[in-house]
């Protein structure tokens, strides 16, 4: 997680990771996000994935981890959505990086 992810995800628990159920557990809810939204790249994908059961979950996001609970899964999903933007501007940017280094 690059120092812009964890600023946007501190920003989407109200600046501290540790609130609610602690740092370990939304730290790990937002690389898991992190993973969905990488995979799959689209709201509509991700909510559909969402609805699927454990066996095809795993073959759309191979590494998708086996450490959820209900509560982790869900959280990552809401989080895999609101990162779609950031996946787009990191995208864009290594994109951008290629480019100059070509030149």
């Amino acid at each position: 997680m690059t120092n812009e992810d964890l600023e946007f995800f501190k920003e989407k628990f109200g600046g501290d990771l540790s609130k609610g159920m602690g740092i370990s557990y939304n730290s790990f809810a937002c690389e898991e996000a992190m993973l969905i939204a990488g995979c799959l790249e689209t709201e509509e994908r991700i909510i559909a994935f969402s609805k699927k059961d454990w066996n095809e979950q795993k073959k759309e996001v191979r590494l998708l981890s086996e450490d959820h609970s209900g509560g982790t899964f869900n959280m990552s999903i809401r989080l895999a959505i609101m990162y779609l933007p950031m996946l787009k501007a990191n995208k864009r940017d290594d994109k951008i990086e290629i480019i100059i280094k070509e030149d």
